[in-house]
């Protein structure tokens, strides 16, 4: 399913949050503490930049932070809806994560990642699937990184190996 999936967006989730036009980041994940959402939110004080969204999936807080929409807990059958509007990825994991099956799938999706250089996610993440961040438990690496991809997007960034990976959902 996640292989499968082109570019563009899906209508119903795109509607409903607003996103036509607009540069979609995307957090998807379980709100623990190590899968560094908090990292990513202050980032995104910052780094806030107009026509910009982050669409945080797996996490539901009274927090109100310009362009961040929570979209709390989604069934897993609906997470490639997400994945399909989003442009950019960020996996910002504190931890030293064994498989980033999120960030796979992300990837799988045609989306520039930026993830965090922790376990096993450099064994499968590549130079074009986006950035690895060496140093990620920095605010200001999240920061220049989030621009470096927002701008990548801008130019026309496309996965060239989307639908070639090893990685599929499957």
């Amino acid at each position: 399913i996640f292989s499968a999936i082109k570019r563009g967006g899906d209508d119903e989730i795109s509607k409903k949050y607003n996103l036509k036009g607009k540069t979609v980041f995307l957090w998807l994940s379980h709100d623990r503490k190590k899968k560094g959402l908090s990292i990513i939110l202050n980032a995104w004080k910052i780094f806030n930049k107009e026509n910009s969204v982050l669409l945080v999936v797996g996490a539901k807080r009274d927090l109100q932070i310009p362009n961040v929409i929570f979209v709390g807990q989604v069934e897993s059958f609906n997470v490639h809806k997400y994945y399909k509007c989003a442009h950019i990825y960020l996996f910002p994991t504190l931890w030293k994560e064994g498989f980033g099956l999120s960030l796979s799938q992300a990837i799988c999706s045609g989306c520039f990642s930026v993830a965090a250089k922790n376990g096993g996610v450099e064994d499968f993440f590549t130079k074009s699937d986006g950035i690895l961040i060496e140093e990620p438990n920095l605010t200001e690496n999240w920061i220049n990184a989030m621009e470096i991809a927002r701008i990548q997007i801008q130019k026309g960034w496309k996965n060239e190996s989307l639908g070639k990976q090893i990685l599929t959902f499957d």
